[in-house]
């Protein structure tokens, strides 16, 4: 889609406040009172289909002017047979697409749960790294006092020793 103001098309100066297109083509003129933007579009209905034309650019949003006007010859009789043909490619590729998109959307869906899963099982990992590095120096704890514990009984047996040695 081209935007471009309709006074390029036209031939009209920018001064100008009327002006006239000579469409050879259909052998008429077509006035346009103000100049406004207009846009290049491509017909796809089944008996223009591929004609390029002129029209307002608030087609199909707002207010619009009622400027129109086609640039290319009517379509030939072997494109009215092809155009079906065309339009049906279209359709089946806008089935694929939309398809596709679907597949795209459940992929990332899938993935989104994925991540989560990732970081629950990251979060669990840190947790229970943390109950280790705990248990480990509950442990350690333990264990010195274990030490602790054998010094001591070694300590008294020796004194008892003693005690029956010089006593």
């Amino acid at each position: 889609m081209v935007r471009t103001t309709c006074s390029s098309w036209l031939g009209v100066s920018r001064g100008g406040e009327s002006t006239s297109f000579p469409a050879s083509k259909l052998g008429e003129v077509v006035s346009v009172k103000k100049i406004k933007t207009c846009v290049l579009r491509t017909n796809l209905s089944l008996y223009n289909f591929g004609r390029r034309f002129l029209g307002c650019s608030h087609y199909k949003v707002g207010p619009k002017c009622p400027f129109f006007v086609w640039l290319d010859n009517p379509t030939c009789p072997r494109g009215n047979e092809t155009a079906p043909l065309a339009l049906e490619r279209m359709s089946r590729l806008q089935s694929a697409l939309q398809l596709a998109n679907e597949r795209k959307r459940t992929a990332l869906e899938t993935a989104d749960e994925a991540r989560k899963m990732v970081e629950k099982a990251l979060e669990e990992e840190a947790k229970a790294k943390e109950r280790e590095r705990k248990a480990r120096a509950a442990c350690a704890k333990a264990m010195e006092k274990a030490i602790f514990a054998e010094e001591k009984q070694r300590m008294w047996k020796f004194a008892c020793i003693l005690s029956w040695i010089f006593f």
